[in-house]
């Protein structure tokens, strides 16, 4: 009688757990459909998948707001970049004032030591360079001092740039001549070019 009693106990239990069971599994079905449909009413509406849709986000459409200006960015836009702490955002902004106020293309963040490839990697869909803010380098009419501080020129190219001003015409004057008569290294005239217009 007790071992019956038992089995009935078990038995009823049992029911009741899978009654629950049977609630739980309809309503992830529920929940399985609701999500189906809202992704085909997107789809509907958007004209994309949600894949499609988070594809265009990440692809450059011309809207920026995620995006930081590296020309125009404080100390606190810096830090909210991935991997980018107060050290690397101050590192930064000290390298945008040597480059005379501005950057001409985010690859420039690996000249900052520490920035390694890994480390742009994670920024570099982040950051960007408004081509209006940089500041061109007009090589015939700055000093040799003002050439010597820039750190793609140094003085040893800013004395060769003052001789070659006296023998050749102001439009023959390029980066590309100052690699052919070595007064720049090709590395860093390939920076440099990024300031000159021709």
């Amino acid at each position: 009688m007790k071992g019956r009693k038992n089995q009935e106990k078990k038995k009823s239990s049992w029911c009741l757990s899978r009654s629950t069971l049977d609630r739980s599994v309809v309503g992830m079905v529920a929940l399985l459909l609701s999500l189906q449909l809202f992704f085909f009413m997107r789809e509907v509406l958007y004209g994309a998948s949600p894949v499609d849709l988070i594809q265009k986000r990440n692809d450059y459409d011309g809207w920026k707001w995620d995006m930081v200006e590296l020309n125009s960015a404080d100390s606190a836009e810096l830090v909210s970049l991935p991997g980018i702490g107060p050290y690397f955002a101050k590192q930064i902004l000290l390298y945008r004032e040597k480059l005379w106020g501005t950057y001409a293309d985010i690859t420039q963040l690996m000249d900052i030591r520490g920035i390694d490839p890994e480390k742009f990697s994670r920024i570099e869909g982040r950051v960007y360079v408004e081509p209006s803010s940089v500041k061109r380098i007009d090589l015939w009419r700055l000093s040799a001092d003002s050439l010597a501080a820039h750190p793609y020129i140094g003085s040893y190219a800013a004395k060769g740039i003052v001789r070659l001003r006296k023998f050749c015409k102001r439009d023959s004057l390029s980066v590309d001549m100052l690699v052919r008569e070595g007064v720049l290294p090709i590395q860093k005239a390939k920076r440099l070019k990024l300031y000159i217009d021709k």
